[in-house]
């Protein structure tokens, strides 16, 4: 299961490549599989997402 879950997420994130929660998803199936290099890689990419926009949400908020 774990194997198509990253299957299904790699594909996800090569059409929306600046959705973190399919990073979060995929790391946590690579967890899952014992593949811990590629889950730390993925959670730092999804991080490296969200911790921007939420940043930007907040300046929107902020200007309004």
């Amino acid at each position: 299961q774990y194997d198509a879950a990253i299957n299904d997420l790699s594909v996800a994130i090569s059409l929306a490549p600046a959705r973190p929660d399919a990073y979060v998803e995929r790391g946590a199936a690579s967890l899952g599989l014992g593949r811990h290099a590629q889950a730390i890689d993925d959670l730092t990419k999804a991080l490296g997402i969200a911790i921007p926009q939420s940043i930007l949400v907040r300046a929107d908020r902020v200007i309004e």
